[in-house]
């Protein structure tokens, strides 16, 4: 997709990208959003470590104590434990 889109759209999307909060986005959404977009923006999470404080930057704060335990762990426990605390507080 990428590869046929103009530079211009590349560079919105990039944007978006560098810009991207969850906000009223649902744990699945915030997550979804953030692989699709993060194609546009590969220089910014290029390392584990740029991937995970990329994501845990752009969830809502009530989350951040949580994440951030995780930070130098892979991608995968970092949004594992922002679900489960999505569903916890959900569940409250």
């Amino acid at each position: 997709m990428a590869k046929w889109m103009p530079e211009a759209g590349k560079s919105q999307l990039y944007r978006e990208f560098m810009d991207l909060k969850q906000g009223s986005m649902s744990f699945a959404e915030y997550e979804r959003k953030f692989n699709e977009l993060s194609k546009f923006g590969p220089n910014l999470i290029d390392t584990p470590l740029k991937k995970n404080e990329k994501f845990i930057a752009g969830a809502r704060l009530e989350y951040y104590s949580r994440l951030i335990s995780h930070v130098y762990g892979t991608f995968t426990p970092v949004s594992y434990t922002h679900l489960r605390a999505h569903e916890t507080k959900a569940n409250l």
